[in-house]
């Protein structure tokens, strides 16, 4: 078997103390579901520092919530709206893809989740291993063969132009 590779993620340059990440930065003043609705600029900073953080820790992805505080409650649609746009301003000066993934109102307001990923170079690549199992003549190569390809179905399209060219 090959010998251990090293992660392509740099060590964080914190100190470990006991088991646990010495942190330097205080974030106590941005905690709570209002701090993105208009942060100032200092916490904006703030915000920006966690969030890179919080990527790092999580190897470039995360799920970010929005208007989930302690008391339970959302945010109303105005409150909503601008911390998801701050949250867009965060994301937009940092390379991070930001995906809403669910939205839902509850009894006092709004709540919602965000999936936020860095943007990979094009000489980058994200491997998946991929087991299958199935019967004979079930389709399995076939269906790897469908998530290898890049345009498996503007490539169909293609054939097809070329097979029956009168029809195209």
């Amino acid at each position: 078997m090959d010998a251990f590779l090293e992660s392509p993620v740099k060590s964080s340059p914190q100190n470990e103390i006991g088991g646990y990440i010495e942190n330097e930065t205080d974030y106590s003043s941005i905690r709570g579901k209002m701090i993105l609705v208009s942060p100032n600029a200092d916490e904006y900073e703030l915000l920006r520092k966690q969030l890179m953080e919080r990527l790092e820790a999580g190897n470039g992805e995360i799920i970010y919530d929005i208007g989930h505080g302690e008391d339970g409650r959302g945010l109303t649609e105005d409150e909503y709206n601008a911390s998801v746009a701050t949250l867009q301003s965060l994301v937009s000066a940092e390379r991070v893809s930001c995906v809403e993934l669910r939205r839902w109102e509850c009894d006092s307001g709004i709540m919602g989740q965000y999936l936020l990923r860095t943007v990979l170079d094009h000489t980058d690549f994200m491997e998946i291993r991929v087991a299958v199992v199935g019967n004979v003549d079930a389709g399995k190569s076939t269906l790897l063969g469908v998530l290898n390809a890049r345009r498996a179905g503007q490539r169909t399209r293609v054939r097809a132009a070329e097979a029956f060219p009168a029809q195209a």
